[in-house]
């Protein structure tokens, strides 16, 4: 890692030092962040590949140990939700989800969040928002969908 002109540069990046202030780094890369769109899979195939996700998802490498092999925890926890009364494809089960359990599908609840000990990393609040606004896509495009086949419906005459 190189200090120059006060900004941090690690590996061989890219422009090299941005400046004051600044950091810029080659293979930057925070390894709880798996920005995946499983979530469409679910919605546009009718499952979640776990395989797929799984061989997408990076070993950790921590030297000198060996490398740790790691399976897509959040589209297994996605996964897990899909068919049940809570299932965040569908408007009742995702309603039903924050009206019962007081947070959102993919976000953590106040009972099992402790921001001293084990706060989230930036790349798993990315992840879990990501999730969150592809579930709000698939439901948007239900209601709208709704609203399509209602306005399709025929309207009883009114007696007049």
């Amino acid at each position: 890692m190189n200090v120059l002109a006060g900004g941090i540069v690690a590996g061989s990046p890219t422009g090299g030092d941005k400046g004051a202030g600044t950091i810029n780094a080659e293979a930057l890369y925070d390894d709880n962040a798996l920005l995946s769109c499983y979530v469409l899979d679910q919605a546009i195939d009718g499952r979640v590949d776990i395989n797929k996700w799984d061989a997408r998802t990076p070993d950790r490498h921590v030297p000198p140990a060996a490398a740790i092999a790691r399976h897509h925890e959040p589209a297994r926890r996605f996964v897990a939700r899909i068919g049940g009364s809570h299932d965040p494809l569908t408007l009742d089960g995702y309603a039903r989800h924050w009206k019962d359990k007081r947070h959102l599908t993919s976000m953590p609840n106040e009972a099992t969040y402790d921001p001293v000990n084990g706060p989230l990393t930036m790349g798993e609040w990315i992840q879990r928002l990501v999730e969150t606004a592809e579930i709000y896509a698939v439901l948007i495009d239900t209601l709208h969908q709704m609203l399509k086949a209602a306005e399709k419906t025929p309207k009883p005459e009114r007696p007049g």
